[in-house]
């Protein structure tokens, strides 16, 4: 009886018992995790060889030189996914711009950014409006100051 191991792929993880003809198998038999050994061995040559970069890279070239308009009619045909790039794209850019601003004028090692608050209730709006964009901050609001202190670790 040969000793069964467990499969390598981090979605699965089950014990299998190894083909007697590949005695290093490290994966399942399952199609899911047969794709993930795949896809880490690519990852792994793409690394080493400069060759194999290369030729992938001149393949993905002609292919585009044969298919010139595949992304226009892949956009014309997927109106949901149009929609949803130009959503994320703007989150991209207003994150970008606050990035800006924090290295413009943060003075000390943590990147601090001053807002002036206008009116009252900012506080809540302005944290909606950070996590809307995935940026963890942690927000000071003085009542006796109309200034809002936005200091978070990623901008």
């Amino acid at each position: 009886m040969q000793k069964r191991k467990r499969c390598r792929n981090k979605d699965c993880c089950e014990p299998f018992t190894p083909c007697p003809q590949v005695p290093n198998q490290k994966y399942c038999s399952k199609k899911e995790c047969q794709r993930a050994r795949k896809r880490e061995w690519n990852r792994k040559k793409l690394e080493s060889d400069e060759d194999y970069r290369e030729a992938r890279r001149d393949a993905q070239k002609n292919w585009r030189k044969k298919n010139p308009d595949y992304w226009k009619q892949y956009r014309a045909r997927q109106k949901n996914y149009v929609q949803k790039n130009r959503q994320q794209q703007r989150t991209r850019n207003r994150k970008r711009q606050l990035v800006d601003l924090g290295n413009r004028i943060a003075k000390t090692d943590e990147s601090i950014v001053e807002i002036i608050a206008i009116t009252a209730g900012w506080d809540s709006s302005i944290r909606r409006y950070f996590s809307l964009m995935g940026i963890s901050s942690h927000i000071m609001v003085s009542r006796f100051w109309p200034r809002v202190t936005i200091r978070s670790d990623e901008l």
